[in-house]
């Protein structure tokens, strides 16, 4: 039997490589409440995964009040306040990718958050040095 060799693993960023969905998430509440929209995290936990833009939109529709695309920039500045000093990656991850780089293997993230969002969460998480390639859903 033939060993197959990886050549390459591209991996997502939050809730993948940094556990970081809840404090993400948890960043919209501020922001929504300076609007005077009183928000509860499971609601906002309902979008992991999917843009800001569609949670911007979501309250748009929930509430009628014109939000201005400005505030999707103030959740970015909310989460790197309540992240700093707070980003872990998860049990054991270290170990992997150290040894898949041992091995050879290209290691890359594809994510939807922005490139100094996936930059920070790396960085914070220890995670940065790993890979080379960063992209970013604002790349494609």
């Amino acid at each position: 039997m033939r060993s197959t060799l990886m050549a390459l693993v591209i991996f997502d960023c939050d809730g993948v490589l940094v556990d970081s969905e809840l404090l993400s998430c948890g960043a919209w509440l501020p922001v929504l409440a300076r609007q005077g929209i009183l928000a509860e995290l499971p609601e906002i936990e309902q979008f992991i995964g999917r843009s800001d833009r569609e949670v911007l939109e979501h309250f748009r529709s929930k509430t009628g009040l014109p939000l201005a695309e400005r505030l999707i920039t103030e959740r970015l500045q909310e989460y790197f306040t309540l992240a700093s000093g707070r980003l872990q990656s998860f049990d054991g991850l270290p170990e992997v990718l150290s040894h898949l780089r041992q091995r050879g293997v290209a290691l890359a993230v594809a994510s939807s958050g922005r490139h100094d969002k996936i930059r920070f969460n790396l960085n914070e998480a220890g995670l940065l040095s790993y890979f080379e390639v960063l992209c970013s859903a604002a790349d494609v």
